[in-house]
């Protein structure tokens, strides 16, 4: 059951910066994830996800502003980057995000995207 248009989800994103050395691994130009990350919080909002709240970071930056947003509120869920799990170099900076989200937020549902152009389909996913 997804959730309807006038209730629409309070919603996290973690995702690597667009210049950072894993994105410019895997595309050609990261000016392209830089656009479409920029555009993917218009969308989101625009869609109806008003609370929709990115976190760009790196695990050489940690989870600092992670564990902030968590701490702040409850939000209904989080979608973990495309970008940070298919770097296998990252999973165990995934499985951080996983572990922190967890102990700070049990009750945050997790999904996952598949990239910047999919992040209302998986917000679709959170059940409340």
């Amino acid at each position: 059951m997804s959730l309807s248009s006038s209730s629409k989800s309070s919603v996290l994103i973690i995702g690597l910066p667009w210049d950072h050395p894993a994105v410019k691994a895997m595309v050609p130009d990261p000016l392209v994830i830089k656009n479409m990350l920029e555009q993917t919080v218009k969308d989101m909002r625009a869609a109806g996800y008003e609370d929709f709240t990115p976190v760009w970071t790196g695990p050489e930056q940690g989870l600092g502003e992670l564990e902030d947003r968590l701490k702040e509120k409850h939000w209904d869920g989080i979608i973990i980057g495309a970008g940070v799990r298919m770097s296998p170099n990252l999973m165990p900076f995934m499985e951080d995000i996983i572990r922190t989200v967890r102990e700070l937020s049990p009750k945050t549902q997790i999904v996952f995207n598949t990239s910047p152009k999919d992040n209302e389909a998986a917000a679709e996913r959170i059940r409340r």
